[in-house]
């Protein structure tokens, strides 16, 4: 029998082969959403949850100093303009007096003297109040240029209180999120182990649980809103912030820069050698650590987003992906490769039942 074959290696090759292809199916696609979706939500809002917590556990000591810092410079600028007020006041009460006693003293003048006047001496003045002109013109036109000079690192009132208005809202959104995905979570829970504990063809099972994703779904993309605006962009201008304080700004108060020296245990006024033997800390950096990280938001963005990718991933894969050539031949060689498995495993029980029933 020359066709024969002989010898103990693996039979390849023949056989009933899977067939890769065809289009999505939406019953399926709903059916891998059902089973997968609900646990992929609740790891993301666990998350996103914890970050949040503790991002803003470690973020109220930074907001706490630096609301307090804003809040006394607002006060020290509103008593110094205070004062200014109140010297110009008493100097604006003071001017009718004396006008009124030149007025007078110029009415005397002017009848002693009225009979004495003549034409010669009226063209005299009109001569010389024309060449005064251009030099009171002059100068007032430098007062007003030195008065319209505004000084670019002055705070002002406004400028503090929306740096005030940008901390505060951070701090609470941070902190309103933080609870609603905890409530989220909570009723996202219940619904998933009732709907995979309860049969699938359960109706009112899958209504409600189709209900919650929805909820949470939508919750996300809320979510998503807000962690953009105002989280992602107040994160960012936290440094120039602090820069802007503490740095370039005018008028800094002495006792509110010692009151934040003590707070962090810092130096705003130190010296390089001393910084590298480590015996003073620069104050700058130690502020700007302490406030929420830009990196953390655009982390905490890219697990909202992940549901939504994977409900992408899950219809992409029956549509296009799992027909690719290279996929293809991937999960061939891994059907294969299982397939080896499991005879090779048969052939070993088979033959282990056959050594116990000779002995």
């Amino acid at each position: 029998m020359s066709n024969a074959r002989w010898g103990n290696g693996t039979l390849r090759g023949g056989g009933i082969q899977k067939i890769y292809g065809g289009g999505p199916s939406m019953k399926s696609y709903k059916k891998k959403v059902d089973y997968r979706l609900g646990y992929c939500l609740i790891l993301c809002l666990a998350t996103i949850a914890t970050i949040l917590i503790i991002y803003g556990l470690f973020f109220l000591s930074g907001y706490q100093e630096l609301t307090t810092y804003v809040n006394g410079t607002i006060d020290y600028l509103q008593g110094q303009e205070s004062i200014s007020t109140t010297a110009d006041y008493s100097t604006s009460t003071e001017l009718p007096s004396s006008t009124t006693i030149t007025l007078t003293e110029v009415e005397s003048m002017e009848s002693t003297e009225i009979e004495e006047v003549s034409n010669e001496t009226m063209v005299l003045l009109e001569a010389a109040t024309s060449t005064m002109m251009p030099t009171e013109t002059s100068a007032m036109e430098a007062t007003t240029t030195t008065a319209a000079f505004v000084d670019p690192n002055l705070l002002t009132v406004a400028e503090l209180t929306s740096i005030y208005d940008n901390l505060n809202s951070s701090y609470i959104t941070v902190w309103n999120l933080a609870a609603m995905n905890i409530i989220i979570l909570i009723l996202l829970i219940p619904f998933t182990c009732y709907f995979h504990q309860r049969s699938p063809t359960n109706k009112i099972a899958k209504l409600l649980y189709r209900i919650a994703l929805f909820i949470a779904l939508l919750f996300l993309v809320g979510q998503l809103i807000f962690l953009i605006s105002p989280l992602f962009v107040s994160a960012y201008s936290f440094p120039g912030i602090v820069d802007r304080l503490f740095v370039t700004g005018k008028p800094q108060d002495p006792l509110l820069l010692a009151d934040m020296e003590s707070s962090y245990a810092c130096n705003f006024d130190y010296h390089e050698l001393l910084v590298q033997y480590r015996l003073q800390d620069p104050c700058i950096p130690k502020i700007k650590n302490s406030l929420f990280p830009a990196y953390t938001v655009i982390m905490l963005i890219v697990i909202d987003l992940i549901p939504f990718a994977f409900l992408i991933y899950t219809y992409a894969w029956d549509a296009c992906i799992k027909d690719a050539g290279i996929v293809r031949e991937a999960r061939y060689r891994v059907e294969v490769n299982n397939q080896r498995r499991t005879t090779t495993a048969s052939a070993a029980n088979h033959h282990g039942t056959g050594n116990a029933q000779l002995v």
